[in-house]
């Protein structure tokens, strides 16, 4: 019944959704189905009775994401007492291949090719990168290919181990390609990449316009500002400008490191006051606009992932977010800073996307909240209809396809969640931010099983 239901949100069969089919945000791979996790239970069960065919068969199975059809594997009965499976998985830019057999498990990726000898600039790099890997290094082949390996013995090949070594360097080599790329253009040459696949066009170009829009609007909103009395202001300002390009228009590249770098000085370099934070921020947003067009394009393109970067979040972690954020926004309202508190709700649904792995229900809530924030992106990209009209600063909220949209995502993971929400939901619509508390209100309630 589940599955049907499921199947059902997945192919759009309902009029409450707006029709397009783009992946929005970063993969996750937290909260897996129960069917996951006894493959994981019985992969180690399977290891610990030295069925080391089955414990690989049952952990590649809880690899594999359905949905994205991330990895494949072949069975090689090389014998009628061994055996060889060979895999492949995707993580964005990167495929990891590898094997395993009765002696041992190898994952590995080509990183980037040298044009040349290896540089010693270059060299002294991945010298240093390969101190900060736990379950991998780095190496260079005899036709200057840089790759990313992960070995281990076959009778110590648990899923844990399986697991984090392979998302190391699956993780570690989508990250890190397009960097040195960027960092030694005339040394090094991309490679075993013909797996990316563009956006469209026209999809290319709505994520383009809107990327410079917000930019330039978020930047000279903020210039009218006193930086000083309203840092805190302004860093709100900033950090849903980054959640929100992160989220919607889903950068890859040297754009994603870009934003990374953004998010890291704001939250935690302690050697910047507020203002210089604010200030680097604001100078980095103004650099990727500053790129040209063909600069920035490829930076937009679908991949597939096995491996999720954000920790998985629990309710009462998303439950302690909406509290913190809905005082933040009462502190607003009461020191006469009204005009920042649509920044604040924006804030609680992007930062909880940026930074941890969600519930299905409670992600496509937080995707229904963007969906009504900025109707025109997504009119732009295709939808057949939206969840709110824009007129200025003012939201007109389309209270009957919100209701619907909320009912249909409860009812399609009810049997998954059950007594999801308990409540019946209560939300004001005459005006948007009290429908912001509220909405947000609600989303902290829901009963999510760990």
């Amino acid at each position: 019944m589940l599955f049907k239901k499921i199947i059902t949100a997945f192919v759009k069969q309902t009029n409450t959704n707006d029709g397009i089919n783009i992946r929005f945000g970063r993969y996750s791979d937290a909260h897996k189905t129960l069917e996951k996790y006894d493959s994981w239970t019985r992969s180690t069960t399977f290891f610990e009775e030295k069925n080391y065919l089955q414990a690989y068969l049952e952990f590649f199975n809880y690899l594999l994401d359905d949905d994205e059809s991330n990895l494949s594997y072949d069975v090689i009965q090389t014998n009628k007492d061994d055996f060889k499976i060979e895999f492949t998985l995707q993580q964005g830019s990167k495929i990891v291949r590898g094997f395993a057999n009765s002696e041992e498990f190898v994952g590995e990726v080509k990183l980037v090719k040298t044009k040349n000898n290896l540089h010693i600039a270059l060299g002294r790099r991945l010298m240093e990168m390969n101190y900060t890997l736990l379950y991998s290094g780095f190496s260079l082949d005899k036709d200057g290919v840089i790759w990313i390996r992960f070995t281990t013995n076959t009778v110590d090949s648990f899923a844990g181990k399986l697991y984090n070594g392979l998302r190391e360097i699956a993780t570690r080599s989508d990250a890190q390609d397009d960097l040195l790329l960027n960092e030694f253009t005339n040394l090094l040459e991309a490679i075993d990449d013909k797996h990316i696949e563009f956006l469209p066009k026209k999809q290319q170009e709505v994520k383009l316009h809107f990327l410079k829009k917000w930019i330039k609007e978020t930047v000279e909103q903020i210039q009218k500002l006193n930086p000083q009395q309203l840092a805190s202001a302004i860093s709100y300002m900033l950090l849903t400008l980054l959640y929100r390009i992160d989220y919607l228009l889903t950068p890859e590249g040297t754009m994603t490191a870009m934003l990374e770098d953004i998010h890291k000085v704001i939250f935690y370099d302690q050697n910047r006051q507020p203002i210089e934070r604010n200030s680097y921020a604001i100078n980095q947003f103004e650099k990727i606009i500053a790129l040209s067009d063909e600069e920035l394009l490829p930076n937009f393109y679908e991949t597939k992932s096995t491996f999720g970067i954000a920790k998985p979040a629990y309710q009462q972690e998303m439950k302690e977010v909406v509290e913190k954020q809905i005082q933040a926004a009462f502190w607003f309202d009461k020191n006469n800073q009204e005009e920042f508190t649509p920044f604040v709700f924006e804030y609680i649904a992007g930062y909880s996307l940026f930074n941890y792995g969600l519930s299905r229900p409670t992600k496509e809530f937080l995707h229904l909240y963007f969906q009504i924030l900025y109707p025109d992106f997504f009119e732009a990209l295709g939808a057949k209809h939206t969840f709110s009209e824009k007129n200025g600063k003012e939201i007109k909220l389309q209270k009957n396809l919100i209701t619907k949209r909320i009912a249909f995502i409860l009812e399609t993971w009810e049997e998954m969640y059950p007594n999801l929400y308990e409540k019946k939901t209560k939300l004001s619509y005459k005006e948007f931010i009290n429908f912001s508390s509220d909405y947000f209100s609600f989303v902290k309630e829901l009963k999510i099983n760990n």
